[in-house]
């Protein structure tokens, strides 16, 4: 367990705070299917996994901030 408070941010604002119940419990899929992961929640709130200037030569994992 790394933090007890997650936060997101998209352009220097935060978007969405709280524990990950809390998160997982907006963000649950209908009955039935599997808790959404912090990535799926990421994409839910900012709508895309890359940023918009995708130019940069590193990593997928390393640009995306969850």
């Amino acid at each position: 367990r790394l933090a007890d408070h997650v936060f997101i941010m998209h352009h220097g604002r935060e978007v969405l705070s709280g524990t990950l119940p809390e998160i997982r419990a907006r963000f649950a899929r209908a009955e039935g299917g599997a808790d959404p992961t912090l990535h799926d929640v990421y994409i839910d709130v900012v709508g895309s996994a890359r940023p918009a200037d995708s130019t940069s030569s590193a990593p997928d994992s390393a640009r995306a901030t969850v």
